[in-house]
């Protein structure tokens, strides 16, 4: 069957004036405003059926639902008459939040965790080549990584730009990788940088 909205389309003739579409989504996801069976007080609606919709009395068509054990819900208030629905109203709701809620957890896992890499800003190739094909991991299975270099106080005064270099040469070898970057340092760390990756879903 056609959705409430491509219903409501239909029998309206384009029912952009009643803002049918987002007026649906907005008062089938926010109870508290919703306008529910005993709140309805216009002497008439537009009752909208699984086979069309028609004009009656806002009492007959709250003990239509309440013979049903549904509820009453205003779909289109601002509509004169105003568009109702009869519908378990809670269920609906209890529902769309779960989509919701999974829509949001696979958002986050389309995403990915952030990992966490340490570097010591002195750290030999080999080394950093075994840091870095751990990060071009990472960003393939699209997590963010967050590389921490440090250094201690002795080796800046020995090799100031020993911070700055690390994170050069880590791009350097994640030149070919589709990913942006961003580099923080704090004040109160003046040992430490944080290099943040995140990676780039593939273009569909």
């Amino acid at each position: 069957l056609p959705s409430l909205e491509a219903r409501l389309s239909l029998h309206f003739g384009g029912v952009a004036a009643l803002g049918a579409r987002t007026t649906v989504k907005r008062y089938l996801s926010q109870a508290a405003r919703a306008l529910l069976n005993d709140q309805i007080k216009g002497p008439t609606v537009r009752l909208i059926t699984e086979s069309g919709n028609e004009i009656i009395s806002s009492r007959v068509a709250l003990s239509r639902a309440r013979e049903c054990g549904l509820d009453l819900v205003a779909v289109a208030p601002e509509a004169n008459p105003m568009v109702v629905k009869i519908m378990d109203y809670h269920r609906v709701t209890y529902e769309r939040k779960v989509k919701d809620k999974e829509a949001k957890k696979e958002k986050k896992a389309s995403i990915g965790q952030m990992k966490e890499i340490k570097l010591k800003a002195l750290i030999e190739n080999h080394d950093l080549g075994i840091k870095v094909n751990k990060i071009s991991e990472a960003l393939t299975k699209l997590h963010p990584v967050k590389v921490i270099i440090r250094a201690n106080f002795r080796m800046l005064r020995l090799k100031p730009d020993s911070l700055a270099e690390i994170p050069d040469r880590v791009l350097g070898a994640l030149s070919e990788r589709n990913c942006s970057f961003s580099l923080n340092s704090q004040v109160n760390q003046p040992q430490s940088v944080e290099l943040v990756l995140m990676p780039k879903a593939p273009s569909k």
